[in-house]
């Protein structure tokens, strides 16, 4: 009988959070780096402008809600590298 080999925790996040870097992007809030879990959607914010959300993950497997805020400029109307706001949703999720 051949017994499965286990993959430590911490090795299993390293891997979601690369994976997730290399399909979907990071980003950077208060010098921890966030793997985006999803495409950033279209969205308002609570004053009814638009802005784009996501969920983010940190190498400890924390989740995070990212929000970029939206700026006149038409050719590039989004600072992806500066989220205006993120709050932490998931402690420890995975």
């Amino acid at each position: 009988m051949t017994q499965k080999m286990r993959i430590p925790k911490k090795i299993r996040l390293r891997m979601m959070f690369l994976e997730n870097a290399s399909k979907q992007g990071t980003t950077t809030w208060n010098g921890v780096e966030l793997a985006l879990l999803h495409e950033p959607f279209r969205d308002f914010d609570i004053l009814n402008n638009w802005c784009y959300r996501c969920e983010a993950m940190d190498i400890d497997g924390n989740v995070y809600w990212v929000r970029w805020d939206t700026n006149e400029d038409y050719e590039n109307p989004v600072e992806w590298e500066k989220p205006s706001y993120v709050e932490l949703t998931y402690e420890c999720y995975f």
